[in-house]
């Protein structure tokens, strides 16, 4: 299996979960979320600066540390759930 073909897969399965949870919300009761893509965007912002993405670009300015893939995701599915609460 080549890279494109992994690629594709992968971003193939992150859209089938996330219309998954959308349709959750829409389909099954009718109610309107608008939450799902800022959410997505929190999580993927986290991720990606957690994994070294724009390590370059802050070397000089705000030290980005180096996590491994999978604590770098699992934190960031935690900061979206950290910033979908509501406090009162």
């Amino acid at each position: 299996m080549n890279a494109y073909v992994l690629q594709v897969l992968i971003l193939t399965g992150i859209n089938i979960v996330l219309a998954l949870g959308l349709n959750l919300i829409s389909g099954l009761t009718g109610q309107l979320s608008l939450g799902h893509a800022a959410f997505m965007g929190i999580g993927a912002y986290a991720a990606a600066l957690l994994t070294k993405a724009g390590y370059p670009f802050f070397r000089r300015s705000w030290p980005v540390p180096y996590w491994p893939p999978r604590p770098a995701y699992l934190s960031a599915s935690l900061l979206c759930g950290c910033a979908g609460t509501t406090w009162p």
